[in-house]
């Protein structure tokens, strides 16, 4: 099974009981991790856990599912492609392996419009045509909107179009169809 570069966000909350609990699991899947930081917060009991690692989707969602039964935190991840084709067969693959369920491993789908093999509007309209994946919120984040290409983006059916940089609005918009 091809493995792909991944990020991973944990909020630990009640860091004193919970740390420990996640440094077990993540000592377990330490061989997966590329790389880890921390941000502790001093004035109350919580911190944020950011890991880079290069897992297969099965891997993945073992170690997601062990730190997703400890109480009082959250796990969030982002899964790397390089182009859309890429993006587009782990999406059948994820669909395929898990059925209706897939939005226990994808949340949403952030693209760029120039990629290769697959450009973003492409991929949008594959995913807003599948009967399960069209449930997906897919956000275009690309330095080449213009008037004519948000038109071509809401006729493939993204649910946002946002021109880069604008990383706040990004953040906001993903919060919101997330959230």
């Amino acid at each position: 099974m091809e493995k792909h570069v991944c990020i991973i966000g944990i909020l630990v909350n009640q860091k004193s009981e919970n740390a420990p609990k996640v440094q077990q699991i993540l000592t377990k899947y330490g061989s997966l991790i590329l790389l880890r930081s921390g941000i502790p917060y001093s004035k109350c009991d919580r911190g944020i856990i950011n890991l880079t690692v290069e897992a297969t989707p099965d891997e993945l969602d073992s170690m997601n599912k062990e730190l997703s039964i400890i109480e009082d935190i959250v796990v969030k991840s982002m899964i790397l492609a390089n182009n859309g084709l890429e993006a587009w067969n782990y999406l059948e693959k994820v669909f395929s392996d898990m059925g209706a369920n897939f939005t226990e491993q994808v949340q949403l789908v952030i693209t760029d419009i120039e990629m290769p093999k697959m450009d973003g509007h492409h991929l949008t309209k594959r995913i807003k045509e599948h009967t399960e994946l069209a449930k997906l919120p897919v956000v275009i984040f690309s330095s080449l909107i213009t008037d004519d290409l948000l038109h071509k983006g809401e006729a493939v059916g993204a649910d946002a179009q946002i021109s880069k940089p604008q990383y706040p609005t990004l953040i906001n918009t993903v919060d919101k169809l997330i959230l």
